[in-house]
């Protein structure tokens, strides 16, 4: 996972600590903390993701046009919204800005509810699936906040983020993650990826291309062992290489799961 959208989690993560801390100061910072991720995110997709910045191929707007542009929130939107293809509202995003501007620069102590929070939250994430195909379930971002709280208030938390990305590069399907992962929970991923893209259960020279791929090679015949220690643990349906809906469930929860297509 990128740098800079780790960090946006984070800010979320943050954001959705101080909605729920119960004072009107934590709604008003967690509400200006959401509207300064959609920009971070918006200006870190176009500059690190897409590479749009710049002179040469693929280079849509000139640095110095850009670090004018970068300097309006209005005129960032615009550019993204006509880049890319966005379904988070425009309208709402700037609406919400708007309201954010008023909590920063009024110097009122005004505040916003958590309805309100929730809502540009929503436009965040949504904004963040369009550009990154990067979604999380509701469970993974009470965990995610969970964890914030803990490293705020200077506790250890009880586990990090872990991310997985499934990549799905002109059919050739691999997984990508910077933990270190036992022989079953890789093959129980491999078999995931697959069944995920293709619809159907893998075989074992599918599961051990997958392996191979991903950096964690394994022969042919470990492979079958552990699929057969996956299913006396009751992992697997019996009769086909594929992963019960509670083993998936499993995977969901200890895992922050990110499928991605490319192509070469």
């Amino acid at each position: 996972m990128t740098i800079w959208l780790d960090d946006l989690l984070d800010q979320i993560s943050t954001a959705i600590v101080l909605a729920e801390s119960g004072t009107e100061t934590g709604k008003r910072l967690s509400f200006i903390i959401v509207d300064n991720a959609v920009e971070y995110l918006m200006k870190a997709y176009v500059e690190s993701e897409a590479r749009l910045v710049g002179q040469g191929m693929g280079k849509k707007i000139a640095k110095s046009d850009w670090e004018k542009k970068k300097r309006n929130f209005e005129d960032v939107l615009d550019f993204v919204y006509v880049e890319f293809k966005i379904n988070a509202s425009k309208t709402d995003i700037l609406s919400y800005h708007n309201v954010r501007n008023k909590l920063y620069h009024d110097g009122l102590p005004i505040s916003v509810n958590l309805r309100t929070i929730y809502r540009y939250m929503d436009q965040l994430k949504l904004l963040l699936k369009d550009l990154h195909d990067f979604e999380m379930t509701n469970d993974q971002w009470i965990k995610a906040a969970h964890d914030i709280s803990k490293l705020i208030v200077g506790e250890e938390a009880k586990s990090s983020r872990n991310v997985i990305k499934y990549i799905n590069q002109n059919g050739l399907i691999r997984f990508e993650t910077d933990l270190s992962l036992a022989d079953t929970v890789a093959i129980s991923h491999a078999i995931n990826a697959f069944s995920n893209n293709n619809g159907t259960e893998p075989s074992v020279e599918d599961i051990e291309i997958i392996l191979a791929m991903s950096g964690h090679p394994l022969e042919g015949s470990v492979i079958r062992k552990r699929l057969d220690h996956l299913r006396s643990s009751g992992k697997l349906l019996l009769t086909k290489r594929l992963l019960k809906p509670s083993s998936v469930n499993d995977l969901k929860k200890k895992f922050v799961i990110h499928s991605v297509k490319t192509a070469t």
